[in-house]
């Protein structure tokens, strides 16, 4: 005759001991309590930050992802603290905010407190690697334009190939 788990809801059958199956008799030696699950431990299974918490690993670790060439496949990483404890993460960050993303302010950093923040899609927008010049630089450079500098001259000074002087001249920018 075959035993069944004490736990209410468990239909496994053999092993028993204390009167719970082989499953939550290891969870009660390693846990303390045989109901013990990991994604319990936070209880914030099904949050928006928890969501944000798995996909800033997702688009960092899984080569599978479809923005892991953007992530982990520029090589940016997790801080430790955070790669797999969602709780420092959130001790970090707090709630998501409604209407903001996670941001690195770093575009090349990491994950980590010092360099993450809420921010709107748009101060996003402004920090993305196709965006190469910010409305100050801009001004700065048809300041620089307006003095008499030509386009080379410019792109020289400022790093900014003259393709992209062009383009903020000719207003195609």
């Amino acid at each position: 005759m075959k035993l069944h788990c004490k736990i209410q809801g468990c239909t496994n059958k053999g092993y028993i001991t204390r009167g719970m199956c082989y499953k939550h008799y290891r969870r009660w030696l390693k846990y303390g309590d045989p109901l013990f699950t990991k994604n319990e431990m936070h209880g914030m299974v099904n949050t928006k930050i928890y969501y944000v918490w798995c996909q800033m690993k997702q688009r960092c670790t899984n080569p599978n992802h479809p923005h892991y060439k953007d992530y982990g496949g520029r090589n940016i990483k997790i801080c430790d603290r955070w790669l797999n404890s969602f709780e420092n993460f959130y001790v970090d960050m707090g709630e998501k905010p409604k209407g903001l993303t996670l941001e690195r302010m770093d575009n090349d950093g990491e994950y980590c407190k010092e360099n993450c923040r809420w921010a709107t899609r748009y101060e996003q927008a402004q920090n993305r690697r196709s965006t190469i010049l910010s409305p100050e630089s801009i001004k700065r450079i048809k300041k620089m334009y307006g003095l008499g500098l030509t386009p080379m001259e410019i792109s020289e000074r400022t790093g900014f190939n003259k393709t992209t002087m062009d383009n903020i001249f000719y207003r195609r920018k």
